[in-house]
């Protein structure tokens, strides 16, 4: 009895331990495909900035002031001395998505050969999963630079009644953009299906071997234990801090300086940045195309849907019966949720930009104002002009600040590491039962 028993169990672990064949034979061929759409989204034109209208004497012509790839914005940065954003740009979403997509493969071939045992290659893309998401950090900041830098005198200042002034300067996003946020997006849906696939391949090997249950139906109910309580709570306050995120301003930034002082309507000089008026301004700004749209779409979903999706999932996971396949198939939906959930790298990106926009000013205005440096700072001359206000020796003086929807990411964020804690230490105590 005891011989077969031990059969059984080595049997068990040796089905176990073998990688799926889907995952063997399409993981290489999706993350091939992955790289390719990463390098061309790397190698062609990213965004540009535009600038049309007209001014005194000639001053102005319609052109565009910029174009750039990761290589040159790269460049530029650096040039800029911008080196939180080129950290971002080069180290998170230029060199980061390759090693993360090599690194899974790695994980699944080193099970495949029994090099590494699957408990082990689950934690290895566990890790890989949660900093992967870092990749989309890019794309925030880009979505969060096209608001900030949309800048427009709405419509023709007169000048003595015999000239005009008219200024609109905005970014606009190519096929790049988008390209790159659909293999980041399709990398930590490699990365999760891997896990996903170890994960089972480890249940079935524990149930094999008598350490693992089967589904029971969703009759009795939850045992409400401390950590279930406090996966319930948190779950729901985070939902909550998620919506809050989402419609408080994250941040706020006082457009100055010579082209600043110029935007019309005035109250458009203030800037309060939440996600949905990101979303918003993108849509119906100067840069307004295909390509932003689709941006907003995965912005969106990154900071809002996926997040909310997670904590709503989580409570559902504490609400159900113990092992129930209700609280399974929530646990699974909050695991695919969590690879997609950025509220984190949202936060990292702006206070990034807090600390930092000074900098990225002449990345992305670049010598605009160099056709108006005589006279920008002359306030006797602008005033004889009608455009006394307008007057300052910065050619663009963006001043931001933190304000409290950055707090409410961040309480999201805490809330989300209290929620899945618990939910682990619940399920544990379950486990001991």
């Amino acid at each position: 009895m005891a011989s077969s028993s031990i059969s059984a169990k080595d049997e068990g672990c040796k089905q176990g331990d073998h990688v799926p064949s889907r995952l063997r034979i399409c993981l290489p061929l999706f993350v091939a495909a992955d790289l390719s759409l990463l390098c061309a989204a790397h190698l062609l034109k990213g965004a540009s900035t535009q600038v049309s209208g007209e001014a005194p004497l000639g001053l102005l012509q319609p052109h565009t002031a910029s174009e750039d790839n990761l290589i040159s914005a790269a460049r530029r940065l650096g040039s800029a001395h911008a080196w939180v954003s080129f950290a971002i740009v080069v180290g998170l979403s230029g060199l980061w998505p390759y090693a993360k997509l090599l690194a899974t493969l790695l994980v699944i071939m080193l099970v495949d050969a029994r090099r590494c045992a699957v408990d082990q290659g689950v934690r290895y893309l566990w890790i890989i999963e949660v900093l992967g998401k870092y990749s989309f950090a890019d794309v925030f900041l880009t979505c969060i630079n096209a608001v900030i830098f949309d800048i427009s005198t709405g419509g023709k200042y007169r000048i003595m009644g015999l000239f005009s002034l008219e200024l609109n300067m905005w970014m606009e996003l190519h096929f790049a953009c988008a390209a790159l946020i659909t293999a980041v997006t399709f990398s930590a849906f490699l990365t999760h299906w891997a896990l996903h696939e170890l994960s089972r391949v480890k249940a079935e090997a524990d149930l094999a071997a008598g350490r693992g249950s089967l589904d029971v139906p969703d009759l009795d109910p939850p045992n409400w234990s401390r950590y279930r309580i406090l996966a319930a709570v948190a779950a729901l306050c985070g939902a909550g801090l998620v919506v809050l995120g989402a419609v408080l301003p994250l941040a706020r930034i006082e457009r100055g300086g010579f082209l600043g002082n110029l935007i019309r309507p005035a109250d458009d000089r203030s800037l309060s940045l939440s996600v949905f008026s990101i979303c918003s301004r993108m849509l119906h700004g100067g840069g307004s195309n295909a390509v932003s749209a689709i941006m907003v779409v995965y912005f969106f979903a990154l900071t809002v849907v996926a997040p909310l999706l997670e904590f709503l999932m989580l409570a559902v996971d504490a609400f159900s019966s113990r092992s129930g396949r209700i609280a399974r198939r929530a646990r699974m939906c909050a695991g695919w949720a969590h690879s997609f959930g950025c509220l984190d790298v949202l936060f990292i990106v702006v206070g990034a930009l807090v600390l930092e926009l000074h900098t990225v000013v002449k990345f992305n205005i670049g010598d605009e104002c160099e056709p108006f440096g005589s006279v920008m700072g002359d306030k006797t001359l602008l005033r004889l002009a009608g455009l006394g206000f307008a007057a300052s020796t910065s050619c663009f003086d963006p001043r931001p600040s933190l304000a409290c929807g950055s707090a409410a990411v961040l309480g999201a964020v805490a809330l989300r590491w209290a929620a899945w804690r618990a939910h682990k230490a619940m399920h544990g105590v379950q486990k001991d039962d």
